[in-house]
């Protein structure tokens, strides 16, 4: 809920002396993609600080709006941010979301243009730029984007992963997968690299490559081999690929590396369902009630509970 607070009129009284500040707290600009800092303001710039203070109120004021389902309002608002400080990227970003949101993907991409135009050269910057040119499907300006915050940072491995994203969404997987090879060359770890090749093989699967997949997230094994959640990942891909007995063993190898938490949860649960698959009724139950124990969360408990009532009407 958005709520509008006004202060009662207080007396006024001479406020005691202060030691002076030499700083004044970041502030923050609310869009979609998460906070955007508009810096922190020395004292010797109060008007600045004094923009920067209308900048946020507009924003949120905007926010608020838009919570509600008032987007015209809202637009206001943003406008308002925007001519408070039209050097500010942060807003721009902020009313391309809205603009996309009410199907003027025009405008959005001349926002988004701006903002790109504005960003300080660094690659948080250019990476939200980016995520907002993704949401209303500019890929090309997205990946276009992103080569800007790969050229700064070429080492982090998240920003190749990030615009194999962008490409996979414009349905161009061949350089996705080059993306995915770049993040697996860079990478500072072997536990990293090894969560690139998991991750490469989440997106083989979604592909119905599972050959690939099965390849990708044997290599996260093999630089990984005590991680339980990776076996968990290639029982669950094996599964896809129809292979029910290969999966089931990679499920009892998770357990053997988890007896507790999400994987071994996970674990159960999967290896039900692929029992359950098979007719193996009274096992997969059992499998279902030890993911049982192990969930905490209303929501998965219920959807664990409703394959256990599932399965025996199966079975009846």
């Amino acid at each position: 809920m958005c709520l509008l607070l006004v202060s009662r009129p207080q007396p006024a009284r001479v406020p005691p002396l202060r030691r002076k500040s030499t700083t004044l707290p970041k502030l923050s600009l609310l869009h979609p993609q998460g906070p955007v800092i508009v810096g922190t303001t020395p004292p010797h710039s109060r008007p600045l600080a004094l923009k920067d203070i209308f900048v946020n109120a507009y924003l949120s004021l905007g926010t608020c709006y838009q919570t509600l389902g008032s987007f015209q309002a809202a637009l206001v608002e943003y406008d308002k941010a925007i001519s408070v400080d039209p050097t500010n990227f942060g807003p721009y970003i902020v009313r391309a979301g809205l603009e996309a949101v009410m199907g003027n993907t025009g405008a959005a991409t001349d926002d988004d243009a701006t903002a790109l135009r504005l960003a300080p050269p660094q690659a948080p910057s250019y990476v939200a730029i980016a995520a907002s040119f993704a949401s209303f499907a500019d890929f090309a300006d997205a990946v276009t984007t992103m080569n800007k915050a790969i050229a700064l940072v070429p080492d982090d491995l998240s920003l190749y992963e990030q615009r194999a994203g962008f490409y996979l969404q414009a349905k161009d997987a061949a350089r996705a997968y080059q993306d995915y090879e770049r993040a697996i060359n860079v990478a500072a770890s072997t536990a990293a690299r090894a969560t690139v090749y998991a991750d490469l093989a989440n997106v083989y699967d979604q592909q119905g490559d599972f050959q690939s997949a099965e390849r990708a997230i044997a290599f996260a094994i093999r630089l990984a081999p005590y991680s339980a959640h990776f076996y968990v990942q290639s029982g669950d891909i094996h599964k896809d690929a129809g292979a029910a007995p290969a999966a089931l063993v990679l499920y009892d190898q998770a357990l053997r590396r988890a007896r507790l938490g999400p994987d071994a949860a996970a674990a159960h649960e999967a290896k039900g369902d692929v029992l359950a698959s098979l007719g193996h009724i009274k096992q997969a139950v059992a499998e279902y009630r030890a993911a049982l124990r192990l969930l905490k969360e209303p929501g998965p408990r219920t959807a664990v509970k409703g394959k256990i009532k599932a399965a025996r009407s199966g079975q009846s």
